[in-house]
């Protein structure tokens, strides 16, 4: 005798694993009723839910023809229905991020709907996004899109591009996203800072119009941490481009983004079911502006060497960014399918030694610059060398574009007074505070064999030595240089590997006489400090 186990038809249209966690998928075809009309709809239902009557029953929000009272029915018609057609059913393979995968051993790039793969070598198990129900994950997928056509964003960010140097590297950052994966290379971040105006943010709009429509794309990390790993494992292997405002005016935002550049992999949590939960991972450029420096703050640490951090104006003329503002809302989307179709086709191999040569070059020209920095330096000018011949159509040979984009970086950076090396740039600072404050430091004296110390007329903050060595107060040290923001530690770690400074054994902070009396002190050698004290 037939049993009803739903109102309305629903049958098995599909099946497939996450490629990652490997956990195991069924896709559900149902008939509902709209506008007095009969429509087709699809869920992807995890198979654990689709075999529980408890957990099924959940599905009828979104319009899943089952109750409460049909659910055991239903469940027991799905299990039957898969045994018989899941083996005629074609397997998919789904993810839960973007940028590159490997099932397989098929290279291949996922963008929102689309499969990106060798043009020689179509995979043979294509990945494809899960369908996203969430509100915001949903938003950021949709915005992942084309619009208008491809030669008119060409057009747009060629001009945008002739704007300036900054411009044409900070949108080459853009492009340096899908560029990690293949080379090896970490995440890192880029951050435009300067007054009002300038086009700052009519940049960042033009670099999220690479891959989609900036007003979707856009946004911040003003959230919670699982939040945060969320939204960076679907920015995977793309340039995440944060808020302004809250850049500004939200410290923990900073804390945030340095964890986001740094970890590359969320926090490892328990499943309720015991076990571990699956762990989101990205690698990401993230893209930020503001009015003012990020990584002279101590919420970076160690990875301020992977924030590249410019001043200027990018786009100076106002009417151009305000075109820009205007028409990356109905052109965008094109450059990132232009540069990914045309990178999935280039040997990883080949690709690693142009960013291998890439850096020795850059090496060559900045031998004081850290590491870190100079791999992301090279990684955004390998990104615009590639987008101006596959993008923008240049006729120079690859080698010759690799050069002047690595001409334009280093150029480009060695202009940002603010990107010396940490110990050097607060050396300069010291330099300038002992002139400014030079009469509060006693003089020591030679007077026949011995020495004795020049009071000042003001309170005593340390102490010049006959043989031109700087003695500053520690706690004065540790008040002025905190005031400039630097970090007093850091500085004189830095100092120390530089022979700068005078130490005892392990402590930064040797005992000298100032007026007579003992006291541990900053002792900056003569060759260090140089013109100031004189």
């Amino acid at each position: 005798t037939p049993v009803r186990v739903s109102h309305a038809p629903i049958w098995l249209s599909g099946h497939g694993f996450d490629v990652e966690t490997r956990s195991h998928y069924v896709e559900l075809s149902y008939v509902r009723a709209q506008d007095g009309a009969s429509v087709m709809e699809s869920e992807l239902v995890e198979r654990g839910a689709a075999m529980s009557a408890r957990r099924l029953v959940e599905y009828a929000d979104v319009g899943l023809p089952v109750s409460s009272s049909s659910s055991s029915r239903l469940v027991e018609y799905l299990g039957a229905l898969e045994a018989t057609m899941a083996p005629h059913l074609p397997t998919a393979r789904f993810t839960d991020r973007n940028g590159w995968h490997r099932p397989g051993g098929d290279r291949q790039y996922v963008l929102a709907a689309e499969n990106i793969a060798p043009s020689d070598r179509p995979p043979r198990h294509p990945v494809r996004q899960y369908p996203r129900s969430h509100s915001e994950e949903k938003a950021i997928l949709d915005g992942i899109c084309r619009r208008g056509t491809e030669r008119a964003w060409i057009d747009l960010a060629a001009e945008a591009r002739e704007a300036s140097d900054l411009a044409r590297f900070l949108l080459a950052a853009g492009f340096a996203a899908p560029l990690l994966y293949p080379v090896g290379a970490r995440s890192f971040g880029v951050h435009i800072y300067g007054d009002s105006g300038g086009g700052k943010t009519a940049v960042a709009k033009l670099v999220s119009s690479i891959f989609g429509d900036p007003s979707r794309l856009i946004g911040s990390l003003f959230t919670t941490l699982v939040g945060v790993e969320r939204r960076a494992a679907l920015f995977c292997d793309l340039p995440i481009v944060l808020d302004e405002l809250q850049m500004n005016a939200d410290p923990k935002m900073r804390r945030t983004l340095a964890y986001l550049i740094a970890q590359e992999a969320g926090k490892t949590r328990g499943a309720k079911e015991g076990g571990l939960q699956h762990t989101p991972r990205w690698r990401v450029v993230s893209f930020t502006t503001g009015e003012e420096p990020l990584t002279t703050l101590d919420d970076f640490g160690g990875q301020a060497a992977r924030v590249l951090e410019l001043s200027g104006r990018p786009i100076p003329d106002d009417a151009m960014a305000r075109r820009i503002h205007e028409l990356t809302r109905e052109r965008h989307g094109h450059g990132g399918r232009i540069f990914v179709h045309a990178l999935v086709d280039l040997d990883p191999e080949e690709l690693r030694g142009l960013l291998a040569v890439a850096v020795a070059r850059l090496r060559r020209h900045m031998p004081d610059t850290r590491p870190a920095t100079v791999t992301a330096l090279a990684t955004v000018c390998l990104a615009d060398a590639l987008a101006s011949e596959w993008v923008f159509g240049a006729s120079e040979s690859r080698d010759d574009l690799l050069e002047a984009s690595l001409t334009m970086g280093r150029e480009l950076w060695e202009r940002q007074p603010a990107n010396a090396p940490y110990g050097p740039r607060a050396l300069d600072w010291a330099r300038s505070w002992l002139v400014s404050n030079r009469r509060r430091f006693a003089r020591e004296a030679e007077i026949g064999a011995a020495t004795r110390d020049i009071p000042t007329e003001r309170e005593v903050w340390g102490k010049i030595a006959a043989d031109g060595s700087v003695y500053i107060l520690h706690n004065v040290w540790d008040i002025e240089v905190e005031k400039a923001g630097y970090n007093p530690t850091r500085v004189l770690q830095d100092w120390r590997d530089r022979a700068w400074i005078v130490t005892d054994g392990r402590n930064l902070k040797p005992r000298r006489s100032i007026e007579g009396r003992m006291t541990r002190v900053v002792c900056l050698k003569p060759d260090a400090i140089g013109v100031a004290t004189e």
